[in-house]
């Protein structure tokens, strides 16, 4: 059984898979910061463990996992790659920060491999709003192949962000 809190946004199949092997004859496995601190809330567990350890505690409703855990047999993994995935988000600028993060990595790869320049944070703001207005006021698949004809336009020499705006000013005119 795997245990993750529900705010992991960086979460992988390869992290999971690497708790999961890391339990062997263990209760459970957990990923262990920089500073060695336990991240409790991304862990693979034994179903029994976790169930004696229920037990042990009586009504766990409002408990700290730390609590629940206290008594079982961990093995601590360090993740030794980049973007930890135990990272959790608690509010939304945590969110938007990973977000961004993450597309901004992706968005230089990918003009890298095209041989071009990534697209500027205004840029990016101006297609992802094109985007939404297409999706939700003329269909969903608009917005990828509108994003397209905009790309082709500004390879022709439109200016990028005047371009988005006329396009999702075309796509809400029907509010």
């Amino acid at each position: 059984m795997v245990l993750l809190a529900a705010d992991l946004p960086l979460i992988t199949g390869e992290a999971v898979s690497a708790l999961a092997r890391a339990v062997g004859d263990k209760d459970g496995a957990v990923f262990v910061d920089e500073d060695g601190q336990r991240q409790l809330l991304c862990g693979a567990w034994r179903v029994e463990a976790l169930a004696r350890a229920v037990r042990g505690i009586g009504e766990p409703t409002g408990g700290s996992v730390r609590r629940l855990v206290a008594g079982l047999d961990v093995r601590e993994v360090r993740w030794e790659r980049d973007r930890p995935p135990y990272f959790d988000c608690d509010t939304e600028e945590d969110l938007r920060a990973v977000n961004e993060d993450v597309l901004g990595q992706w968005l230089g790869e990918a003009a890298a491999a095209l041989g071009v320049e990534a697209p500027s944070r205004e840029e990016r703001a101006a297609v992802l709003d094109l985007a939404r207005d297409v999706a939700h006021n003329v269909a969903r698949p608009g917005a990828p192949l509108t994003a397209f004809l905009l790309g082709v336009a500004v390879g022709r020499g439109v200016e990028a962000q005047e371009a988005a705006q006329l396009l999702s000013r075309l796509a809400t005119r029907a509010e």
